[in-house]
């Protein structure tokens, strides 16, 4: 009698399920972290031949922090149009714990805006889809080390645009709510900066400064995000 209720009771949730994915129009908001399995900022640095921090540009240039992703779909009989965001803020310091004068801090802002649109396969539970998403961006990022003689500051500014085939799949745990993930491949044009500053002493004269700016632009194609998981919310 339990596993009666039971299979009449899954077979009920499945239908449901089925029938709310399919053939009505409704609003779907989601909340979700991008690039779970991204490298950390500090694993990205490199070194000059002063020990001095810097991204190497073929890393800097692929955006995959850990972001906070925050979005909406317009649902429609074939699918839905997309729109979502992610953000990313960063403020890390690092001692360097052979010299106690030794400060490095790194910070970073990044901001991407997606727009979009999905094709849907439903099945009971099961929501596969795919589509294609518009997607610009910003990503400024300052890197400082502090010693008693030196002081170092990077500055990366860039500036993405791009356009990305999608596949994604989403699990209703309830006719309303469901968890998903998706993967993306990424083709990506960008255009950047980046400025260097040197201000040192020895204490026998004056501090000086040196600068110099460079500039950036190229075009990369790569799967991403490096692990992504939303939760997501039907009216």
């Amino acid at each position: 009698m339990a596993l009666l209720c039971v299979s009449i009771g899954s077979t009920s949730f499945a239908q449901d399920t089925e029938k709310e994915n399919t053939g009505k129009k409704k609003v779907e908001f989601n909340i979700g972290i991008s690039n779970i399995f991204a490298k950390s900022n500090w694993d990205l640095l490199m070194f000059d031949y002063y020990d001095n921090y810097f991204f190497d540009p073929q890393e800097l240039f692929l955006p995959q922090h850990t972001s906070l992703v925050a979005g909406m779909k317009s649902h429609n009989k074939k699918g839905a149009i997309r729109l979502s965001t992610s953000i990313n803020y960063s403020n890390q310091n690092y001692d360097d714990p052979d010299d106690e004068n030794d400060e490095n801090n790194y910070q970073s802002f990044s901001l991407d805006l997606n727009l979009g649109h999905e094709w849907h396969i439903n099945y009971e539970r099961v929501t596969v889809f795919y589509g294609f998403d518009i997607t610009g961006g910003i990503h400024n990022m300052t890197l400082t080390q502090k010693d008693l003689e030196d002081n170092y500051e990077r500055k990366y500014k860039i500036n993405n645009y791009g356009f990305s085939p999608l596949i994604g799949m989403n699990y209703f745990i309830s006719p309303k709510v469901s968890i998903g993930t998706e993967v993306k491949y990424i083709i990506m044009g960008y255009t950047g900066s980046n400025e260097y500053t040197h201000k040192y002493t020895d204490g026998t004269f004056d501090p000086q400064t040196m600068s110099s700016k460079s500039n950036y632009d190229g075009f990369k194609t790569y799967f991403g995000p490096l692990g992504y998981l939303s939760v997501n919310i039907y009216f």
